[in-house]
């Protein structure tokens, strides 16, 4: 699990790490738990700002391909999702965060 800002830091070794076939999982974008935490809007920015962090890194379309799996900083639990589908997930606002990951409620 890499943060955002550790991927726009270091992106050769996440493109290194995704060819070598391994999944790059998100843990937040910043990592500074009062601010992620303080509503759903600033949640998903975090989210978003590492989905663009990894783009960049290593392509959109694969990016896209590619399984998602975020781990909650602060030791909330993780969620996996597998090609566009939901597998696990616990948070208060989970359905919130599945249609943003999935597209589907």
């Amino acid at each position: 699990f890499v943060q955002g800002k550790n991927v726009n830091t270091y992106p050769d070794r996440i493109v290194e790490t995704v060819n070598r076939g391994h999944l790059v999982g998100c843990h937040s974008y910043s990592h500074e738990i009062a601010s992620i935490y303080s509503s759903i809007e600033s949640f998903m920015s975090e989210i978003e700002e590492y989905e663009g962090a990894m783009k960049s890194a290593i392509g959109e379309e694969q990016f896209n391909n590619m399984n998602k799996v975020i781990r909650f900083p602060a030791l909330l639990p993780t969620v996996c999702f597998q090609k566009q589908k939901q597998l696990s997930i616990y948070p208060p606002f989970a359905k919130k965060i599945t249609v943003f990951m999935t597209g589907h409620p």
